[in-house]
């Protein structure tokens, strides 16, 4: 055992209680500072990579901020080990890392930024809050394909809806909301995507009609 290893030496949090004996060859005995006492091969406290039982990890950090503490418009309520939770001077309360919160990264909840905006901005971006709102609503999506939506750029063929089968043939089908519809198996690509085309006129332009006329209410337009 080298000089180093004597009952009394610290490393880290640990403290070295006892030596080896005939049940723990190789290890000694150390009692970390909250009280766990376990049996630990010296090289793993020369080299630094134990340190403590594991309490040190789970300690809450003290960043030097307390709460009723504030940073910009933020007000501190309360602390969980790397995150604050936080109320905006408008009201909304929101759980914000320490170091986005502590690097100024955040300074309000976005209610300042609006503020400063031109109303007609703000009244533009009211609208279109209530007109997602009411799309989610009723389980829509702004755009579909083949009504506007892009095309999915990790497809294989570059057709959405379309896969290449074991390189010999294409599979067409369309997803509609969780379900999944088998639209057939064909022998060319331009055959797999006229159905897939097909089938989002049948499923999709229905619910983008929909969508439309969401967006035409809310904008007070007349469909044309």
């Amino acid at each position: 055992m080298r000089p180093d290893m004597v009952v009394g030496k610290r490393f880290g949090a640990w403290t070295i209680i006892d030596l080896p004996d005939d049940a723990h060859p190789g290890k000694v005995c150390c009692r970390c500072e909250c009280g766990t006492v376990r049996w630990i091969m010296p090289s793993l406290l020369r080299c630094g990579k134990t340190k403590s039982c594991g309490c040190k990890a789970h300690a809450t950090k003290d960043y030097g901020v307390r709460p009723g503490d504030r940073i910009g418009h933020w007000t501190i309520l309360e602390q969980n080990q790397s995150r604050f939770h936080c109320r905006c001077d408008c009201g909304t309360e929101r759980w914000i890392q320490a170091t986005i919160l502590l690097r100024g990264r955040s300074r309000s909840c976005g209610c300042c930024r609006q503020e400063k905006r031109p109303d007609a901005y703000r009244k533009e971006l009211q609208k279109g809050h209530v007109i997602m709102g009411e799309i989610h609503q009723k389980k829509l999506s702004p755009k579909y394909n083949g009504f506007g939506r892009k095309t999915n750029k990790n497809s294989s063929t570059g057709v959405t809806g379309v896969s290449l089968m074991k390189g010999r043939w294409y599979r067409a089908y369309i997803n509609i909301g969780k379900k999944q519809i088998h639209l057939g198996n064909f022998d060319t690509l331009e055959e797999a995507a006229a159905a897939r085309k097909a089938a989002e006129k049948k499923y999709f332009a229905p619910r983008q009609a929909e969508v439309d006329a969401i967006v035409r209410k809310a904008s007070g337009k007349k469909k044309t």
